[in-house]
């Protein structure tokens, strides 16, 4: 078997792995910035900041609801989901906090509108 020279000097090695290392930080860096364009365009929205707020209430956010039985497997899915929440959570927290705060405002006022909306139906349904 024949080596080429290059291969086994390891100063080479390890110029090229702090190449790759450098090239994949800058890869990262661009993503981290596109996810940030992506996000303050998302929750700039009314349906984004919905549609996240939403996102975040079904995941379960809270880790300490993840543990309702012995079952393993099912702890497991709970944690799984509920790390998106958290994820998505921090996210919002750290990149767009004031867009956090008016999803959260608007998701208390769209649920207060709809119970006033479905009790004044019931009443004039004659249930209540």
């Amino acid at each position: 078997m024949t080596y080429n020279r290059d291969e086994l000097d390891p100063i080479l090695r390890d110029r090229q792995a702090e190449a790759q290392k450098a090239e994949d930080a800058a890869i990262e860096a661009v993503r981290q910035a596109n996810m940030r364009e992506d996000l303050r365009r998302i929750v700039g929205e009314p349906w984004g900041r919905r549609f996240v707020q939403r996102l975040v209430q079904v995941s379960g956010g809270d880790a300490a609801s993840c543990h309702r039985s012995e079952n393993t497997h099912d702890t497991s899915f709970l944690l799984g989901r509920a790390s998106i929440g958290t994820w998505i959570t921090n996210l919002l927290l750290n990149e767009q906090p004031e867009a956090w705060i008016q999803a959260s405002r608007e998701a208390a006022t769209a649920t207060k509108e709809a119970r006033e909306r479905y009790r004044n139906e019931q009443r004039d349904a004659g249930a209540l």
